[in-house]
């Protein structure tokens, strides 16, 4: 026997090395046995494919948060482009809330005016649908002004990034108000304002669930890309269809709307009869593909004119509100033509 074929017999496999000791051939059964036994599971029930949410202990979470040292850190990140940027996309995504539960607080402390002129504006009666109970237990609880408060400030100052619960928690308020309190508006879900503010309550919602680890567990990046990118788009081509299908604008009229605003014949553009089908086009070549900076700037550029010249005329806090949505959408365009450390617009 060859001295190579020795070694091989006293120190390799041992299935291998029984086999060829009896002067037999290794079967395939022996020699695959190992292979079997190292994919052999202990697992007794298949793995479950429903997404699993963990609910994390207030109590640690109040101890691990720094509030002053990350308020020190947003307060640092203004002195660049980039810090501005992400700083104002977090007042985008937790200000609505933010506002709402503070009009609640404010209203509740301090005297302040309340939500009733923007209720009645919105045509808000009360929670409906098959969601009214979870709304009643959830926005209408007593606690949850000051829950959605705390949370909405500390995101915005950079508290829990690492935690996928103000988002989820913030998603949750936005979703219910819309389902619940828009979607049995007096105004009817047909009308242009109830409309107006469900596509931009349910668009920021999605948006905050796409920052979320459990959304990037079940979904891959390019899918997280599309679905961000339908969430800022979509509510541009609502808006558009709503103005080529001739809809009344009156409810906005009656909740303050009276003109093009500060910026004047820059927003009476908006008024324009063209502008419906403009912004309807360039809407479907971004979600397309077709034209991805052009178009993203085209739909940031109308989400700002819209923000600084539009919603701050409307009643109070909605104006805010509206303002906030607006500006968590055209941060998500931003991306797509303004480079991270700039404010040029790249549109090659």
């Amino acid at each position: 026997m060859p001295f190579i074929d020795f070694i091989f017999i006293a120190f390799g496999p041992t299935d291998e090395r029984d086999a060829l000791m009896a002067g037999k051939k290794p079967t395939k059964r022996a020699s695959s046995k190992k292979r079997s036994s190292a994919g052999r599971t202990t697992r007794s029930t298949p793995k479950s494919v429903l997404p699993s949410v963990s609910v994390p202990n207030p109590v640690t979470m109040v101890m691990n948060l720094d509030v002053l040292g990350n308020a020190r850190g947003t307060l640092t990140s203004l002195t660049s482009v980039s810090g501005v940027k992400a700083v104002l996309e977090r007042i985008g995504m937790f200000g609505p809330a933010t506002i709402a539960a503070w009009t609640k607080i404010e209203a509740e402390h301090f005297g302040g005016a309340g939500m009733g002129a923007m209720m009645k504006a919105l045509g808000v009666r009360g929670p409906t649908g098959p969601l009214a109970p979870a709304a009643a237990l959830f926005l209408l609880n007593p606690f949850w002004m000051y829950a959605q408060f705390l949370i909405g400030l500390g995101a915005i100052i950079g508290c829990g990034r690492g935690s996928d619960f103000p988002a989820l928690f913030t998603a949750t308020s936005m979703t219910l108000f819309a389902s619940t309190l828009l979607a049995g508006s007096a105004h009817g879900t047909k009308d242009a304002l109830v409309r107006n503010a469900m596509a931009f309550e349910y668009a920021v919602a999605l948006l905050h669930v796409c920052t979320t680890s459990l959304a990037r567990k079940q979904f891959a990046p390019k899918q997280i890309t599309a679905i961000r990118k339908c969430a800022a788009a979509v509510p541009l081509l609502m808006m558009a269809f709503l103005k080529m299908q001739g809809a009344s604008f009156a409810k906005f009229a009656a909740a303050g709307m009276s003109g093009p605003g500060v910026l004047g014949p820059v927003a009476g553009l908006l008024f324009h009869p063209l502008h419906g089908p403009v912004s309807l086009l360039v809407s479907l070549a971004y979600l397309s593909g077709f034209s991805t900076r052009r178009a993203s700037f085209y739909g940031l550029c109308e989400y700002l004119i819209v923000a600084i010249s539009i919603t701050p005329q409307l009643v109070a806090p909605w104006n805010r509100m509206l303002t906030c949505l607006h500006i968590a959408c055209a941060c998500v365009l931003m991306r797509e033509c303004v480079p991270t450390n700039s404010l040029i617009p790249k549109l090659r």
